[in-house]
């Protein structure tokens, strides 16, 4: 792993092509690999891990500016949530240029070129992407552990609402449910006050499981 001051980050075209470079500066110095705002990760590291192999770092500043456009004559901008661009810029005759400032984002983030205004409805043109690393915690047994376990609670949680759904809205189909299906239906009937009345949720499911 290498710390780094500045680095380039290549957009390409949905056909792989590279159409552009993205390259970014940081604002403060890199004291150390731990803290540094660009590291380098090996290729085969960072794809083992499902990573970018150059990594940014939250709460960290970055002056970006668009440069070896293969279409000079076109006005390509960066869009992306966290960027800013230069006030300073006029016409479409300078390269774009401002501040991409990390804050609180933490994970992978999307980098879009656009031809003009970076306006949400225009499509991109061509895309890039690159990591965010935590500071509070390890990026990579910590964050990105914490974030897969999240997922497949929220995978969890769809599920069973799902049940909770059917249970509500058109309980005469849980006749043809396994039980255990009813089951986890069931299990959520504390929290049925939310789509029905106390009063009612008794009436969805046989008596048997429900009491």
């Amino acid at each position: 792993m290498q710390k780094h001051d500045d680095t380039l980050i290549p957009f390409r075209t949905a056909t792989g092509d590279v159409l552009a470079e993205l390259q970014l500066t940081a604002t403060r110095e890199a004291k150390s690999i731990e803290v540094a705002p660009i590291i380098e990760r090996s290729t085969s590291d960072a794809s083992e891990h499902g990573e970018t192999a150059i990594q940014l770092k939250e709460a960290d500043r970055y002056e970006y500016e668009i440069i070896n456009s293969r279409e000079a004559e076109k006005d390509l901008r960066l869009r992306c949530q966290l960027s800013s661009r230069r006030r300073s810029l006029k016409g479409n005759k300078t390269p774009d240029a401002g501040l991409l400032e990390t804050g609180s984002f933490c994970g992978t983030l999307l980098l879009e070129l656009v031809v003009g205004e970076a306006t949400d409805e225009k499509k991109a043109v061509a895309t890039a992407l690159i990591d965010v690393r935590s500071i509070k915690m390890g990026y990579r047994d910590q964050y990105r552990g914490m974030l897969r376990r999240l997922a497949e609670e929220m995978a969890d949680l769809v599920v069973d609402l799902t049940w909770l759904w059917t249970a509500v809205h058109q309980p005469k189909q849980l006749s043809d449910l396994p039980l255990k299906n009813a089951m986890i239906v069931a299990g959520y009937k504390y929290s049925w006050s939310f789509f029905v009345k106390p009063s009612t949720a008794k009436t969805l499911l046989p008596l048997s499981i429900v009491s």
